[in-house]
């Protein structure tokens, strides 16, 4: 009778540790992360894991490069605000599916590979289209807080007992408006894109005219016609494109 064999253990690996820290951080939040609940958890002593990871320093780093890792190539064609626009997009929707997270994002220094990736791909975007350097920093800098305070506030509004949060009544008689939008107004989910768009209209506007990524000023035909047209995706408007032609087509007439 052949002997019973022993079932085969998952190898540890550094990723498997990374997904494992992540699941007790979104279950039972960053303070109840340690090495040894860690081992617990991936069936291993802790001793274990310190062959693949040398420190917890190391480890938290090893999740937010998790985090931080790319979801997705970009989009042929797009130009710097359709991909700073996903780009904020992404952090949101990673942030507030691991809400217990966000601080650890937000206090770690850039030394893992995704983390100074997601920094250097929107500089080299935003450069390249025209920003000067300071204005690429102070723009990736805006993006970044409307983003955290935003999930800050959208996470706590998740929590159960934020959903039927009311204002006072003793504060209602001096406070109409609010009271009637309380529940409106603990409801974060909707606004985001908005509020990114405004940034960045604001921000388009310093970029020098006839730069790669500024807003191009059209032509209007016969005196009529908008006066600016927002190139999002860096690709110019088809109706300016047409105008410049028709005007190429008038000069060839006159010269025959």
């Amino acid at each position: 009778m052949a002997e019973p064999t022993a079932p085969t253990r998952e190898p540890l690996t550094r990723d498997r540790i990374f997904a494992a820290a992540l699941e007790i951080i979104d279950r039972e939040g960053l303070a109840a992360l340690s090495m040894r609940r860690l081992g617990a958890a991936l069936g291993v002593e802790a001793m274990a894991i310190y062959h693949h990871v040398p420190n917890k320093d190391a480890m938290l780093e090893g999740v937010v490069d998790l985090l931080l890792a790319p979801s997705g190539a970009v989009p042929y064609g797009a130009g710097w605000r359709d991909r700073l626009h996903g780009r904020a997009d992404t952090l949101r929707s990673t942030l507030l599916a691991h809400p217990a997270a966000v601080v650890l994002v937000m206090g770690s220094p850039l030394r893992t590979e995704s983390s100074i990736r997601w920094i250097e791909e929107p500089l080299v975007w935003l450069t390249d289209s025209g920003f000067t350097p300071g204005d690429a920093v102070g723009l990736l800098h805006s993006v970044l807080a409307l983003v955290f305070g935003w999930i800050t506030f959208e996470s706590a509004s998740l929590r159960p007992e934020s959903a039927a949060r009311e204002l006072p009544t003793d504060l209602a008689s001096v406070a109409p408006a609010a009271a009637a939008l309380a529940s409106r107004m603990n409801d974060w989910s909707p606004g985001f894109d908005e509020a990114v768009d405004a940034m960045l209209d604001s921000w388009s506007r310093r970029l020098p005219p006839g730069s790669k990524g500024a807003p191009r000023i059209a032509s209007p035909a016969g005196g009529g016609g908008s006066a600016w047209i927002v190139e999002k995706s860096g690709i110019a408007d088809k109706a300016h494109k047409k105008g410049k032609g028709g005007k190429k087509k008038d000069k060839g007439r006159k010269k025959t």
